[in-house]
């Protein structure tokens, strides 16, 4: 199969495959919108399929491209961490990454302020909305599931009283 000309050179260290990675931007390669920070966990976890995938082994350049594959600004911001250097290991980085977002480090946990902000976007629903509604019913139901997985953070009674309060 001929390699495909989205391809960066795979001149880099710590490879063990001579397949090269995609070039950022291509179809198909991941890429993290910083308007978006809960996906950064999503974005990690694609790379890291990547990583293995096109064996990139080394910790450096781990950290490199989980930047490379963002904005200029972003990747110039994550390359001030004090463990994009050599001295801290990709674990540490993406420790630190996450840490520094707040909104990827509550994913999949669920919280009172993002139950309300779904009440709020959806607090103008007409009706006879139909996708509307099953857009808030779905959005809700994902959303209170998360806080009643344990230690549940809401009670039962908590989410029947928030759904009423956001019908009114």
């Amino acid at each position: 199969m001929p390699e495909s000309s989205t391809a960066e050179p795979s001149a880099c260290s710590g490879r063990s495959s001579s397949k090269s990675m995609p070039l950022p931007g291509s179809r198909g390669a991941p890429n993290f919108d910083k308007a978006k920070p809960i996906e950064l966990l999503r974005y990690i976890e694609q790379m890291e399929d990547i990583f293995k995938e096109y064996g990139v082994d080394d910790d450096q350049d781990k950290k490199r491209y989980l930047g490379k594959y963002t904005d200029q600004m972003t990747e110039y911001e994550w390359r001030a961490f004090e463990t994009y250097d050599s001295s801290s290991s990709y674990e540490e980085f993406k420790a630190a990454l996450i840490d520094d977002y707040p909104e990827a480090k509550m994913a999949g946990k669920g919280t009172l302020s993002n139950l309300r902000k779904i009440c709020k976007e959806h607090q103008c629903i007409h009706v006879d909305d139909f996708a509307e509604l099953k857009s808030l019913t779905r959005s809700f139901k994902a959303e209170q599931q998360l806080l009643l997985n344990p230690p549940a953070l809401v009670e039962h009674s908590q989410n029947i009283q928030m759904s009423k309060d956001s019908q009114r």
